[in-house]
This record gives structure tokens, C-alpha cells and sequence, in this order.
């Protein structure tokens, strides 16, 4: 974590609006802090040799506010024979995360199980339905034989790096960086004239039949297994026309393409998460989800007709990703990661989109079909049902996607679909012109793909300096909790001995979390006398880099009171390192009209609650110009939840969910 620096002491000022004491809140000194966002940089090799002028990368990253960085193994450069571990290539991989570490960056790694060694690819090569082999990437996902190997390489890796010194881990299907099935090798001889590649089914080896007669041995029957694609009468194979139903009506194509195929993929990373537990790794594990995948028109369109027969491109968006597995809404799920002790998918799992914020003309984010939405919105979609933090990576290739339109989508993109953390890829090209990469990338120069220009070290710096979020999960950083700064006349929830509480709910709380697992919970008993104020403070967050209000900029967050009267004076407090907090600016709440400060409830005061035990979106332009004061420049070094009501003589309890602070 990045420390903070200290303030001077806290100044309190009268309110006439609301008769009671504000505070302009100054952030107290706080170890550690807490930060909720994670930007961070991917690939480029930048780590080593970074002090060699005139380039000083990491200094210029860590200036622009990046906090992590990657770091690349190759499994075929680490262990290039079995057991025979390359100490030359570690004791480099290790330097390279030691001198990120020194310059206070956190860790990223990627394991590269998918760039395995020709050894482990010749244990049991994928095998598809009409015979064609693929040996160029480990059979992970079928062969035990192989996640034998690959669980020994994890665990070295582990004990190599240290499982305290790795911030994140990233894992796909381990035959792919990715969560999906291998790519189809260039040579495929029998692969029928006109058949679509997009529907090979790479489940079809010795190990995958094993796998398949253990999942259903009514399906494993009625395949032809001297050749697949070609069923006999009273057969099945994948987009035969007979299809049959077993005793609870479900067909043999969904039991294969639903239970077995999309299953084994979330067997796939729940065995990873596993390993990595097993080895003492505690940290984050990222999932890398990319694109669209199967989408059609509505949320089981092309899924449905995909376990119905061979499809066409036309059948649905991105239709021909079957073949690989990319059916979000059937693979993001809880299934991913092994439980916890609440019956929880491991909460210090990640989603990660990496086709995030990719060049996607025409979409139309506010349709209710899925098909009309970007990649971000819909796997963000799913990782929210299943109750997963979300981060971003752009998309490859640079060439095409390094714009800055990227960052704008981002900025957008991160608050409207609650993502936490990005992950840049790829570094290097946020740089001017450098000949160890041979690309220009110099300021101003534009990008063919969309007109704009390219996306530099400087628009990064924006976006991070700029863009926030926190939906109060486990995977991001977590808020201070029962932390109050300032608090007068207000008691126990009940009246009770004790404080007030600022804590997380979990799981099976009333309300469940706006979305995923955990939502603020705040709680107390306003005890005024008359002609005075109840009020507490909470500090949440510390944000670092700190937060800075820009043209456009807005703050929201989703708000749920309980019926209770006072439950409607909570709501979040805004501190700038000039010394003032929000409250001095009189903002109003978008599309209402009323403060946005506590002491207005939310609109109650005039009149105009909100809707209790529900949740409701509040938001605010932190741009406007009020009492010729403005926010824009001005940056947010602490953010509160607060409870602040005049007089107030009563019980409150209320949640928080989805904070967000975003520019344009």
C-alpha cells in the first residue's frame, strides 16, 4: 500500500443551512491506507535496466499513478525438462520483481502455464470431433496427468517469488491465457470443406472421454467414437439433427456443450484457485474473461442454439466463439473458485474483462438485449450476478486499440460497470518513440483506427487521477471501518451502550448488496437536544493516487434507508487537500434537486425521499459552479460516510453501494 502524508488537525465551521456543524475534515496521518482502485501496467519488459537514462520508465509510471506492474514467466523457459528447473531464467524473473518491488510497486504475475514446454504437450494432445490434434498448448483441462505437472510448477513459482511478495496472480484455462478452449492450429486436414472452424470441440482425447463417461454416461453412450462427427442412427454428436432428451427433458447437445464442456472450464480455474491456496498463496488471482463470446438475441438465444445444431456467424454476435467456450453467461459463475467458509466463491478472486473498453462501434449499452452491449458491459453483467470484483485490461492488438478514445471509454466504462482495477496494456506504447521497440507513438500523432490520437503516459495519469470506484468487496481495497473522525450526540443503534457502526454486510444480510456480495452498512441513534445536530463522520478511504475533480466530473453511489425516518441523513462526504469538503459548495443531487449533503435527507426535508428498502441512485456534478466556488482542480485526498441530521432523535440504519467518481 502507499502511505499518506499527514494534515493539520480537523476545523470545524457553522452551517446555516442546516443549523448544525460541518466539518471541513482534514485526513488525520493514517498507516496504512486505504485505497479500493488498483491501476497498474502490463507487458513491455520495462522493469529491468529502468534507471539506464534517458528512459526511467518505472519512475514516469509510478509519477502517473500506477501501482502495480506484470511480470511474465514462460513455463518452457522455466522448466524446459521435467523437474529440471532453469535457475538462470528464475533468479532473472525474481530480480525483475525484487527491483519492482523496491521502486513500491505491487506485483502482477502471469504464470504462462499456455507457453509450456514441448514435454507437458506431449503427455495427451486436445483432439477434436473430426480427428485433427492440437500439441501446441498443455491439455489442462482434461488430462490429470498434466494438471499434476502444472500444480508442481505453480507451487515452485510460489515458493520461488515468495507468496507475501505477489500482489496478484493472473490464470486462464491454463491452455490459454485466457478462460477458454486452445485456438485451432493452422493445420487441420480433417476439417470438412465449408465447416464452420468455430464449432470444433476440443473434447474429443482418451482424457476427455474419461471426463465425459464421469459427467454423463448417457451422453458418453451415444457417441460414435471411432468418428465423432459422423453419428450412426440412433447416435449423437455435436450438431447432429437427433438430439435426444433424458428423463428430465434436458438434450444429450446441452448435457455436452452446458455440463461437460463449459463445465470443465470452471473446473478449470476452480482447480487452479485451488493449487494456489494449497501453495500458501493468499493474495488476488485474476480471471482473464475477453470479448463477447456467445451472445445472441436475448441472454440464451445463441446459447440455445448453439447446443442445437452447427451454427453460422449470422445465428448470433460472435456466434463462432462455441468452439471456445466464451458463453459468459454460463462460465462466470460461483463454480469458478472453490467456497469459503460463508459459502462464497473466494472473494479474493477477480474477473477480469481484457477485451475491456475495445473499439466497438454501434453499441448500445442502454438497450435491455445483451447482444447490443460492449464486452464490458456484459461480462460485468455476469461477474456482477455472480458476485465477482471486476478489473480492465484494453485489448490487443496496441496498434489498433492504444488510442485515446480507449481512456475516455475507460474512464466511462469503469464507474458505469463498477470496475476497480486496470491493468494497461501494453506500457511501452505510452511512450514517445523508442528504438528497442521501433514504434512512434509520439504526441499528436494519429491513430488510423478511430481518428484520435494516440493514448500517452499523460492520458493514463488522467484517468487514474481521475476515475474511482469501490463497491466494498473483499478483492478491493478495503474501506476503514468504525473509524469516526467526528461524532457528537449520536449513540448505539437502540440507544444501547457503544458506538454507532460503519461496517460491511455479507451475504444473506437484508438488503442483499446492490451488487455483489458486501454493501456499507451504517448504523446508530441520533440524540440531539433541541436547536442541535447529531452527526458521525467515517473515514473510508484515502485515495491514492488522490482524486482530482475535472470537467465532467461526477460522484455517485447507490443509497438504500431502512424505513426508519432518520435512516435517510446518510450519504457520502467528499475532503480536498485544500481543507474543504463537499458541504461547502451546496451541489445538488442529479435529477432532484435537493443538496446532496446528509442533512437534507436525500430530499426529505422538502418533501421528496427517496423510496425505502430499496436501492436508488444518488448523484452529483462535482463540476457545477455554486456561490461562484468550484471543485474542478481541486483533489480528493478522503472520503466519509456520514450520518448528519438537525435535531435528530431516532434510529437509522442505511447502505451504501457502488461508489463512483468519474470524468469524462
Amino acid at each position: 500500500m502507499i502511505g499518506f502524508s499527514p494534515v493539520s488537525p480537523m476545523n470545524l465551521r457553522f452551517s446555516p443551512k442546516s443549523g448544525a456543524l460541518s466539518v471541513a475534515l482534514l485526513v488525520a496521518a493514517l498507516t496504512p491506507s486505504s485505497l479500493a482502485n488498483d491501476w497498474g501496467m502490463l507487458g513491455g519488459g520495462l522493469a529491468l535496466g529502468d534507471n539506464a537514462a534517458p528512459r526511467n520508465y518505472l519512475t514516469q509510471e509510478t509519477a502517473a499513478g500506477a501501482q502495480m506492474h506484470f511480470v511474465a514467466l514462460g513455463w518452457s523457459n522455466y522448466e524446459p525438462t521435467d523437474g529440471g528447473f532453469n535457475t538462470s531464467y528464475i533468479n532473472q524473473r525474481v530480480a525483475e520483481a525484487t527491483n519492482l518491488r523496491n521502486k513500491g510497486l505491487k506485483i502482477v504475475l502471469d504464470l504462462g502455464a499456455y507457453n509450456a514446454p514441448a514435454w507437458v504437450n506431449a503427455i495427451q494432445p486436445y483432439t477434436d470431433q473430426f480427428g485433427d490434434v492440437d500439441s501446441s498448448s498443455p491439455n489442462v483441462l482434461w488430462s490429470n496427468t498434466v494438471r499434476t505437472k502444472l500444480a508442481a510448477y505453480m507451487q515452485r513459482v510460489v515458493s520461488d517469488f515468495g507468496a507475501a511478495n505477489i500482489y496478484a496472480i493472473r490464470i486462464g484455462s491454463g491452455c490459454h491465457v485466457e478462460v477458454r478452449y486452445p485456438s485451432n492450429p493452422s493445420s487441420m486436414p480433417h476439417l470438412p470443406a465449408g465447416f464452420y472452424s468455430g464449432y470444433v470441440y476440443w473434447a474429443f482425447d482418451p482424457a476427455a472421454k474419461s471426463v465425459l463417461q464421469q459427467v454423463s454416461p448417457w451422453v458418453y453412450g451415444l457417441i460414435n467414437w471411432s468418428n465423432p462427427s459422423k453419428p450412426g442412427a440412433g447416435q449423437w454428436g455435436p450438431g447432429s439433427a437427433y438430439n435426444p432428451k433424458d428423463s428430465t427433458g434436458t438434450t444429450a447437445g446441452e448435457v455436452f456443450f452446458r455440463d461437460f464442456y463449459l463445465g470443465r472450464l470452471r473446473n478449470t480455474t476452480n482447480w487452479e484457485v485451488s493449487v494456489l491456496r494449497q501453495a500458501g498463496y493468499t493474495g488476488k488471482i485474476i480471471i482473464l474473461c475477453p470479448g463477447l463470446g456467445v451472445i445472441g438475441n436475448g441472454a440464451n438465444e445463441g446459447y440455445n442454439k448453439v447446443i442445437a445444431a452447427n451454427l453460422t456467424p449470422a445465428d448470433g454476435i460472435y456466434s463462432g466463439s462455441a468452439g471456445s467456450g466464451a458463453v459468459w453467461d454460463r462460465i462466470i459463475a460461483p463454480e469458478m473458485t472453490p467456497a469459503n467458509a460463508l459459502g462464497e466463491p473466494d472473494t479474493n478472486v477477480i474477473i477480469e474483462c481484457s477485451s475491456f473498453a475495445e473499439y466497438q462501434p454501434n453499441r448500445n449499452e442502454s438497450s435491455s438485449d445483451p447482444k447490443d452491449w460492449s464486452s464490458a458491459h456484459w461480462i460485468g453483467y455476469n461477474a456482477d450476478k455472480a458476485g465477482f470484483v471486476k478489473w480492465a485490461e484494453n485489448p490487443n492488438p496496441p496498434d489498433d486499440q492504444d488510442c485515446g478514445n480507449t481512456m475516455k471509454r475507460i474512464r466511462s466504462m469503469t464507474a458505469a460497470y463498477g470496475y476497480s482495477g486496470l491493468c494497461w496494456a501494453f506500457e511501452q506504447y505510452l511512450f514517445p518513440y523508442d528504438s528497442t521497440y521501433n514504434k512512434d507513438r509520439s504526441s499528436g500523432l494519429v491513430n488510423p483506427k478511430d481518428g484520435s490520437t494516440y493514448a500517452t503516459l499523460s492520458d493514463y495519469a488522467f484517468t487514474a487521477s481521475s476515475t474511482w470506484y469501490s463497491g466494498f468487496e473483499a478483492a478491493e481495497g478495503q474501506p476503514f471501518l468504525n473509524d469516526f473522525t467526528l461524532k457528537a450526540n449520536v449513540l448505539a443503534f437502540g440507544g444501547g451502550a457503544g458506538s454507532p457502526e460503519c461496517k460491511l454486510s455479507t451475504d444473506g444480510a437484508n438488503p442483499a448488496a446492490h451488487h455483489g456480495h458486501r454493501a456499507l452498512s451504517l448504523a446508530g441513534r441520533g440524540a440531539a437536544p433541541a436547536g442541535a445536530s447529531a452527526y458521525c463522520y467515517a473515514l473510508l478511504y484515502t485515495p491514492a493516487p488522490k482524486i482530482t475533480v475535472r470537467s465532467g466530473s461526477t460522484m455517485t453511489y447507490w443509497f438504500c434507508p431502512d424505513y426508519r425516518a432518520d435512516s435517510a441523513y446518510v450519504g457520502i462526504d467528499l475532503h480536498f487537500t485544500d481543507g474543504t469538503d463537499l458541504f461547502a459548495y451546496n451541489l445538488t443531487e442529479i435529477g432532484r434537486g435537493c443538496y446532496i449533503w446528509p442533512s437534507q435527507g436525500h430530499g426529505s426535508i422538502n418533501g421528496n425521499p427517496l423510496p425505502t428498502n430499496q436501492w436508488s441512485q444518488v448523484s452529483c456534478k462535482l463540476d457545477v459552479t455554486q456561490d461562484n466556488k468550484s471543485l474542478v482542480g481541486k483533489q480528493i485526498d478522503a472520503i466519509y460516510a456520514v450520518y448528519d441530521h438537525f435535531q435528530g432523535a431516532g434510529d437509522y440504519h442505511a447502505w451504501i453501494d457502488d461508489l463512483a467518481i468519474t470524468a469524462p
